[in-house]
């Protein structure tokens, strides 16, 4: 650990914007969306040209890098730079420093984090900085983070947590911009993991965790209603499989395909009839089973399914209306009405033009807008706008 970390002029890093080092706290490999959502996104700014180190934490055991590139299916465009957590006191602010020296060894033109206090400190330090949220944060920390950022440029992945964050933190309208989550397109030649199903069948699938609020409780209750559907699982604990197979006994049409690496999850994205996004008005997460996401959250899938031009059964939510649209690229249900998404299935069991209607509308549209490099791109072109 360095004893001081030397101050950034302005001066060195105007005029050119593409040297951008991303601080994580995030363990790779690890199940959690969050580290999925650094590896691809670190992926995709390299692919715009940037210079991209990213800083994570390695697992326990650690894997060598060339087998957590290969865990997320990303190439290696970019550097990783693994630290372990440190131990004992101000463990957050020791790791932040560490990155932070990393970075200036670098020569890092830009910060990018998740993490507000480490943008607090770049900040100090120099750097200009850019802040992702998934959900609102400290606003003690994010309110030093906004009187001390020479210019703040705030992340958000809805315009429902966009909205939020200027009530709360009554900041520049301009300086937050809502950027989804993405997908990666999937391969062309991707095989099906899961042979076709029966003829006068369709195979329903679920891809994700299954923490409270994330739609078990909807695909239990509609499962036995559904013989006709097969029920695929793909993703969960090995705790969360284990409850909610006590929960729902021994259904003949339901199968948990537990966690995959997701370099795997294409194959059983080509092998669903239908993909389904249950949300519940309350969604946990890894770290809280009592901290509700669920009016902010971008799920992940939503746009993997729209990359494998499945149709779509969703929860008809507003953050979730941002993308998805009723009977345009899905069929939009109460997050709670059982009978309406055993409907939903069935209209789609028997109307295979329907399916791929949604699917196809729903795959040109994730082509346009919904990459992780078209995300990439739009936000290197902010950032180059706000400092060059």
């Amino acid at each position: 650990m360095p004893r001081s970390i030397s101050l950034l002029s302005i001066q060195e890093v105007a005029g050119h914007m593409n040297n951008l080092f991303y601080i994580s706290h995030s363990q790779l490999p690890s199940v959690t969306a969050n580290s999925v959502h650094v590896m691809k996104m670190a992926q995709a700014f390299a692919r715009t040209g940037m210079d991209v180190t990213l800083m994570a934490m390695p697992a326990d055991p650690p894997l060598d890098q060339d087998s957590i590139y290969a865990h997320y299916a990303v190439s290696p465009v970019f550097d990783l730079r693994l630290i372990k957590w440190p131990t004992g006191r101000a463990r957050m602010i020791r790791y932040i420093l560490s990155a932070l020296w990393n970075a200036r060894r670098k020569g890092a033109d830009v910060i990018y984090t998740r993490l507000p206090r480490a943008a607090n400190f770049a900040e100090f330090f120099g750097f200009r900085t850019v802040v992702e949220l998934h959900q609102p944060e400290s606003l003690r920390t994010m309110r030093a983070y906004l009187r001390i950022a020479r210019r703040p440029l705030i992340v958000v992945i809805t315009e429902a947590l966009r909205q939020q964050v200027i009530a709360d933190l009554d900041c520049d309208p301009n300086s937050v911009i809502v950027a989804p989550d993405g997908a990666d397109p999937i391969p062309n030649n991707t095989l099906p993991a899961l042979p076709p199903v029966a003829a006068g069948r369709i195979r329903a699938g679920f891809l994700g965790h299954l923490y409270q609020g994330k739609g078990m409780e909807v695909i239990s209750a509609i499962a036995p209603l559904c013989p006709w559907a097969d029920f695929e699982i793909v993703g969960g604990t090995e705790a969360d499989i284990a409850y909610w197979t006590a929960q729902i006994g021994n259904l003949p049409n339901l199968r948990f395909r537990g966690h995959v690496p997701h370099s795997q999850t294409a194959a059983y994205l080509k092998s669903f009839d239908v993909a389904l996004l249950p949300n519940q008005d309350f969604v946990g997460t890894a770290e809280s089973k009592t901290h509700n996401i669920s009016q902010w959250t971008s799920p992940l899938k939503a746009f993997e399914y729209m990359a494998a031009g499945l149709p779509i059964v969703a929860s008809d939510q507003p953050n979730l209306r941002e993308v998805l649209h009723h009977d345009v690229n899905a069929l939009l249900c109460k997050p709670d009405d059982i009978d309406g998404w055993c409907k939903a299935l069935m209209r789609l069991r028997d109307d295979r033009d329907l399916r791929e209607r949604l699917g196809q509308k729903g795959g040109q549209l994730f082509a346009d807008h919904y990459s992780w490099e078209a995300r990439a791109r739009r936000l290197k072109g902010v950032i180059n706008a706000l400092w060059q």
